[in-house]
């Protein structure tokens, strides 16, 4: 609207009152001195503005798992998850504590992820803590790094599967470490980081807190600080 109210001389030179207290004509008067600039010159400058605005990532957003606070400046923390994975084109990237053996697939935190691998051939791969996942379905950790012996627990879907890893040292008895971290990354844009894990528990009941970002920067530093501890051997897939 300010930009089409220059262009079109609807506001002229010397600016009106309303045109100083327009948000882009100030913002304009941060670049240049626009008493003195006619119409063509502060269209540009606004253009410029504009297109600064628009590279910009967007403000992080609070995630929450959780009753709401009084006043609610936060996303649910399961929609978000899900929307994250259904907007995915490309690649995901998903790391968590604990999962949940869910015996219906259409409640499977997986089943937005299946559905665009299948429709639009999304790339993922899934690190878990290999110890803690064993113990949940009642086996060692050794028979959870055999190849399939995770997603046929985990991911009852037809059609392309993601990659899984897990930390080696997961499998030592006693185990001294857990892959304990939590996160999502899509299309190296996209990036959630928080406390939850991705369970319904985690999403839907406890307190849990995040926070998501539009940062393709450093949506692409964690996904090559990821690859870059597998290539390192820090983790194993088991195919």
């Amino acid at each position: 609207m300010v930009r089409r109210a220059v262009a079109t001389g609807q506001w002229q030179m010397p600016w009106s009152a309303a045109a100083r207290s327009a948000g882009l004509i100030g913002a304009a008067a941060d670049l240049v001195a626009f008493d003195e600039v006619p119409a063509v010159g502060l269209v540009a400058v606004i253009d410029a503005v504009l297109a600064e605005r628009a590279e910009r990532p967007a403000p992080a957003e609070i995630v929450w798992t959780g009753p709401e606070p009084v006043v609610a400046a936060s996303r649910d923390t399961a929609a978000v998850v899900e929307g994250m994975l259904r907007q995915a084109r490309s690649e995901v990237l998903l790391s968590s504590f604990s999962f949940d053996v869910v015996h219906d697939p259409k409640q499977s935190i997986f089943l937005p992820l299946s559905e665009v691998m299948a429709e639009h051939g999304v790339e993922a791969h899934v690190f878990y803590d290999v110890a803690w996942v064993a113990n949940r379905v009642g086996r060692a950790p050794r028979q959870l790094s055999e190849p399939g012996a995770f997603l046929d627990i985990y991911w009852p879907f037809q059609g392309p599967r993601p990659r899984v890893y897990f930390d080696p040292r997961g499998l030592d008895e006693p185990v001294i470490s857990n892959m304990h971290a939590k996160m999502v990354v899509v299309d190296r844009r996209h990036v959630l980081i928080g406390s939850a894990n991705l369970t319904d528990r985690g999403t839907t009941r406890s307190i849990e807190l995040g926070v998501k970002m539009d940062d393709p920067d450093l949506a692409g530093r964690l996904v090559e600080h990821w690859f870059g501890a597998m290539h390192a051997g820090r983790f194993r897939s088991p195919e």
